[in-house]
């Protein structure tokens, strides 16, 4: 199904949590990685996230846990409240993250395929997100909650379709979700109206959209590339950055480098407004102008000639 010996050469001698819901895409991902435990030098153990929503919760909790003691890998369950007000996806995603940090890992390995791709991919475009947001997700990256945790993603490019073919011919038992079918969700829409419309219309637009991130991926990481040639040409020895040397370089370029600073700097949540104004701002500015951008406890302040990170 997926190339297990790519995931544990990945994952090494990290201390890793699987991510288990009970779901037919985790449950796939959890019997492979237990067919093959002897390729794995690290120390595995599953986590489940009983997020207290359903009615039924409690029950996919204990029988997560009932599986992973027949596979032979330990397990633990974790019980949290989420804020059913505002985001309940957000919400739902922070609390689970969370509780895979109370685990101290080292690496994550989770069960996200080529559907959830393409799902994320066009929740991105509907939001207007720039190349970082539509380049999706990767299948090994840095933890956007802990960028010192490796967040794997082996089953990324398997079709939702192969995953449940191969736990029916493997008799691999699965629990289903009911709300992953309500469709007030924006993920769940694209997922159950939206998807099965645009395949009917054109039976490889799922593998062109995973192809179509793939290649934004790519293009994100050129820019990066060229980020990094400019921070080191702006950088001062004390660390701030030279505000005539940034003025050189023309908008869209100073952009990437506001854009590579902030990811350099773990600020992954922000509005692409914050760097349009912030860069217009710098090649208006006089030598005393004040300019500054705030990203929650992140600021960057244009004092004289100088760029202070804060």
């Amino acid at each position: 199904m997926f190339d297990v010996d790519a995931l544990a050469a990945r994952l090494g001698t990290r201390k890793t949590v699987i991510g288990v819901s009970g779901g037919v895409d985790s449950m796939v991902l959890l019997y492979i990685i237990s067919q093959n435990l002897n390729k794995f030098r690290c120390n595995l153990s599953v986590v489940t996230v009983n997020h207290n929503i359903n009615a039924n919760s409690d029950a996919w909790a204990e029988f997560a846990a009932k599986q992973c003691m027949q596979m032979g890998i330990p397990g633990y369950t974790f019980t949290v409240n989420v804020n059913p007000n505002g985001n309940l996806e957000n919400a739902a995603r922070e609390a689970r993250y969370s509780a895979f940090a109370s685990m101290e890992p080292e690496a994550i390995v989770l069960a996200h395929h080529a559907d959830d791709q393409a799902e994320t991919v066009l929740m991105k475009l509907f939001r207007g997100s720039g190349i970082r947001g539509l380049k999706g997700m990767e299948k090994y990256a840095p933890c956007w909650h802990d960028p010192k945790v490796l967040l794997c993603r082996p089953m990324l490019e398997l079709s939702k379709r192969e995953i449940v073919t191969y736990a029916k011919i493997c008799e691999i038992p699965y629990v289903e979700d009911p709300s992953n079918r309500d469709i007030k969700y924006d993920r769940n829409w694209i997922r159950n109206d939206l998807m099965p419309d645009i395949k009917r219309r054109n039976p490889l637009a799922l593998e062109n959209i995973v192809r179509s991130a793939g290649i934004v991926n790519e293009s994100l990481e050129l820019l990066r590339d060229l980020a990094r040639i400019d921070l080191a040409n702006v950088a001062r020895d004390d660390g701030s950055l030279d505000w005539p040397k940034m003025c050189c370089l023309s908008h869209t370029r100073l952009k990437n480098l506001l854009m590579h600073v902030l990811e350099e700097n773990n600020i992954n949540s922000y509005s692409t407004d914050h760097i349009e104004d912030f860069a217009r701002g710098l090649l208006n500015a006089n030598s005393d102008s004040r300019n500054e951008m705030r990203i929650g406890n992140f600021r960057l302040q244009k004092h004289g000639h100088r760029v202070i990170l804060v």
